[in-house]
């Protein structure tokens, strides 16, 4: 019921894999991540008092004009073989000599207009294993993150990280957030050496397992990240916020606009497979405390495949609407497949399949191409705003601005660019939300992309 979900991962028959990552999918509505719901959501005087909720993510939804197609505005050369990051105004090239080899070139350029600048090119060490997705970071304004490694984004320089080698970096709005494997973690704020607070946050240890991207939910000026989907934990505090819950053998907890969501569950686990069926929903104030209302949840909702909401953040009243009453006006579509979202199905629309996503060097260095189905490559969606085209971005990906496909949810057609093929070994990087750059490393060409029409 979250929107800072995993990939999806579905709930019907067949090998199961990471358990809280299915249901947390199931639920989420899988990345439906527009961090500010337009004019049409404020339509009646609860959503208007509910007006300055805001739900923050490293990624921007696409632009609705890339319904009309790719335009190519300029292409640059950058050599072959390589792999592109993005962050902000900057793309880094990525240049490993073998996947045993740590000692990595970064060439850094600028996007302009009219193609990319070269600003800078430097050798650092930076091993490939790292635990979670994406690969890098991208801290504010000037610094990439790569584990233990910070990289100035305007001059290539590198440093050390402040924290140890065994915590693991995830991002929450303008702040790293750093755990162990015991739940202590940290949060550090950019250019400072000392943490801005130390706590025991309950379920960091599994949350860098389902993503290092932490959606940051800003509730009456206070900002909040759900852990492992189980822990609201304040971002400026580190402390646990308190909801009085019920004796619940398991549950999920979704950030509505206007409260909290806590989805009771009925769990069938075994060695291959786990099912599990929302049963009771808990409803609480945006202070949290005891639960304002409740209400048992419409069966068999979550066997109709994975949810991808219209709008997001929502209101108490739109989860109620779908698990109460069963009625899926409040989703845009469904995803369809057995461990991973394999079709989607558009309400009121066409069904079309999700293609198969090649490997960058980061996933495979033969360049075979990695299944949708496959448990390490699952597919996120996100929705333009005004629901014209839903972009598809695999699970290994480099970096929060990676993502594999375009499709117009009108025809189902995928959206194609010039010189560009990710079932193979190209990259595309949503580096704006009406600015796609697209790599081929084959070619070494870098294509500024702008929608058609």
């Amino acid at each position: 019921m979250t929107d800072a979900s995993p990939p999806s991962r579905t709930a019907s028959t067949g090998p199961r894999h990471r358990p809280r990552t299915v249901l947390a999918a199931a639920l989420a509505g899988v990345l439906v991540l527009a961090t500010v719901i337009g004019g049409g959501w404020l339509l009646s005087a609860e959503r208007r008092s509910t007006s300055g909720a805001e739900n923050r993510t490293a990624i921007t939804p696409p632009d609705d004009g890339w319904a009309n197609g790719a335009a190519v505005g300029w292409r640059t050369s950058i050599g072959t073989n390589q792999e592109i990051v993005t962050a902000g105004n900057h793309l880094i090239a990525v240049n490993r000599p073998t996947t045993t080899n740590s000692n990595v070139t970064l060439t850094g350029y600028t996007i302009g207009d009219e193609g990319l600048s070269e600003a800078w090119t430097t050798t650092v060490s930076l091993p490939q294993e790292v635990y979670g997705n994406p690969e890098f970071l991208a801290w504010g304004e000037s610094t990439l993150v790569h584990d233990t490694t910070l990289i100035d984004l305007d001059t290539g320089r590198t440093s050390a990280a402040p924290w140890n080698a065994r915590a693991h970096p995830m991002l929450a709005d303008d702040l790293i957030i750093t755990c162990n494997s015991d739940d202590s973690c940290q949060a550090w704020r950019q250019g400072e050496a000392e943490p801005l607070w130390s706590a025991q946050a309950p379920g960091a240890s599994r949350q860098f397992g389902l993503s290092r991207l932490l959606t940051t939910y800003v509730r009456r000026n206070n900002r909040y990240i759900i852990m492992d989907t189980q822990h609201i934990i304040n971002l400026d505090t580190g402390q646990e916020f308190p909801l009085e819950l019920p004796a619940l053998a398991d549950y999920r907890i979704a950030a509505a606009s206007n409260g909290w969501i806590v989805a009771a569950l009925n769990t069938q686990i075994t060695v291959n497979d786990y099912t599990a069926e929302v049963t009771h929903v808990y409803e609480f104030d945006i202070d949290g405390g005891a639960p304002t209302g409740s209400y048992v949840a419409k069966l068999g909702i979550m066997s109709r495949g994975i949810l991808i909401y219209k709008n997001s953040p929502r209101l108490m009243s739109d989860y109620r609407t779908l698990w109460k009453d069963g009625d899926f006006s409040t989703v845009l579509a469904l995803g369809h497949g057995d461990t991973c979202t394999t079709s989607i199905e558009v309400l009121g629309g066409p069904t079309f399949d999700v293609p198969s996503a090649g490997a960058t060097s980061t996933d495979s260095p033969s360049g075979s191409a990695i299944s949708p189905s496959s448990k390490l490559n699952c597919p996120h969606f996100i929705p333009s705003p005004g629901h014209r085209v839903l972009l598809t971005a695999m699970d290994n990906r480099t970096d929060a601005n990676s993502f594999h496909f375009l499709h117009n949810l009108a025809t189902g057609e995928a959206i194609s660019f010039e010189g560009i093929d990710t079932t193979a070994n190209s990259q595309l990087e949503l580096v704006r939300s009406d600015l796609i750059l697209g790599y081929d490393p084959d070619d070494g060409e870098v294509y500024g992309f702008s929608p058609a029409g």
